[in-house]
C-alpha cells in the first residue's frame, strides 16, 4: 500500500540530486563548454575578461623572459666602452657579465620552488620590479664595483621572474591551449639572446652604455604592475617540497670558484692561484653532490 508514495519520494529525491550534480559540474567547468583541469577558472568570470587576463599574462611572460635573456648577452659589445669610461680592469669588466649569469643559473631552480609555494604571479612581480630597480641603479652607478654588485642583484631578480613566466602560463591557459604560449615564450628567449650584442652595440654607440640598462626600467615597471593586477584562478593544492637554500648556496659557491679561476687565469698567470681556485671549486662541488644525495628535498633530485 505504501509503494506508490515511496516511489514518488524516491523519484523527487533522485531529481534533486541530479540537479545538484549538474550545478556542481557546471561550476567546475566539466560541462561541454567548461574547462577542466588545474587551469579552469570560476564560472562567474566572463569569457572576455578571461581573454584579457590571458593576453596580459602572455605579454608579461614573453617580455619578462626576453629581458632576462637579452641582458645575459647585451654587454658583449658594451664591455670595452664600460671599461674605458669606468677605468676598470679587464677582470672587473668580465664580472659584470659572469656575475649576472652565475646568479641566474644558481638560483633558477630555487626560484621555481619559491613560485610553487608563494604564487608565480607574485614572485614574477617581485622579480620584474626588482630587475627594473637594479637596472636603474646600474645606469646611475658611479664606479665598476657598484655595477658588478647591481648586476648580481639583477641576476637574482632575473632568476625569480624567469621560471615564474612559465608557471603563470600554466595557470592561465588550459592544457590543450598551452602549446602556443610556450612556443612564443621560447622563441622570444632565443631571439632576445641573439639580438643582445646588436642591441647593446647600437645603444652604446648612440646613447652610451648606461642606456642599455635604463631601457629596462619602463617595461619592467609596466609589466610588473599589470601582471600583479591580474588575479590567479584558485590554485590546486600540491604537495610542498623544501626550498633547499643550502643546495642553492653550494651550487653558487661552486660556480663562483670555477668562474673566478677561469676569468683570473689570464691576469694572474700563477699556477698556485689557479690550483687553489680549482681546488676550491672541486671541494664545493663535492659538498653539493653530497648534499644532493643525502638531503631531504635536494635542489636537484639525484634520480
Amino acid at each position: 500500500m505504501s509503494t506508490a508514495p515511496s516511489a514518488g519520494r524516491a523519484g523527487r529525491s533522485a531529481h534533486r540530486n541530479t540537479g545538484r550534480d549538474e550545478d556542481r559540474s557546471a561550476g567546475r567547468g566539466d560541462g561541454p563548454t567548461g574547462e577542466s583541469g588545474p587551469t579552469g577558472e570560476s564560472a562567474g568570470r566572463s569569457p572576455g575578461r578571461r581573454a584579457v587576463h590571458r593576453r596580459i599574462t602572455l605579454a608579461g611572460s614573453v617580455v619578462g623572459a626576453s629581458v632576462v635573456a637579452l641582458d645575459g648577452t647585451v654587454l658583449t659589445i658594451v664591455q670595452p666602452v664600460m671599461q674605458r669610461e669606468l677605468h676598470a680592469s679587464f677582470e672587473q669588466v668580465q664580472w659584470t657579465g659572469t656575475g649576472y649569469l652565475i646568479a641566474v643559473a644558481s638560483l633558477l631552480v630555487l626560484a621555481g620552488r619559491i613560485g610553487d609555494r608563494f604564487g608565480h604571479r607574485q614572485v614574477f612581480a617581485v622579480g620584474t620590479l626588482g630587475f627594473g630597480a637594479a637596472s636603474a641603479g646600474i645606469g646611475l652607478a658611479p664606479d665598476i664595483g657598484w655595477v658588478i654588485a647591481l648586476r648580481v642583484a639583477q641576476g637574482v631578480f632575473g632568476a625569480l621572474l624567469q621560471p615564474a613566466t612559465l608557471g603563470m602560463l600554466r595557470a592561465a591557459f588550459p592544457p590543450d591551449r598551452l602549446g602556443m604560449p610556450i612556443a612564443l615564450r621560447t622563441s622570444a628567449i632565443g631571439a632576445a639572446a641573439a639580438a643582445g650584442p646588436l642591441v647593446g652595440g647600437a645603444l652604446a654607440a648612440e646613447l652610451g652604455w648606461r642606456s642599455v640598462f635604463l631601457l629596462n626600467v619602463a617595461p619592467a615597471l609596466v609589466i610588473g604592475l599589470l601582471v600583479l593586477a591580474v588575479r590567479d584562478p584558485e590554485p590546486v593544492e600540491a604537495p610542498r617540497t623544501g626550498l633547499d637554500p643550502v643546495g642553492a648556496c653550494l651550487l653558487a659557491v661552486t660556480l663562483v670558484c670555477l668562474v673566478h679561476t677561469l676569468v683570473g687565469m689570464p691576469v694572474s698567470g700563477r699556477a698556485a692561484v689557479t690550483a687553489a681556485g680549482c681546488g676550491a671549486a672541486v671541494v664545493a662541488g663535492a659538498a653539493f653532490v653530497r648534499h644532493v644525495r643525502r638531503g631531504r628535498d635536494p635542489l636537484v633530485p639525484p634520480e
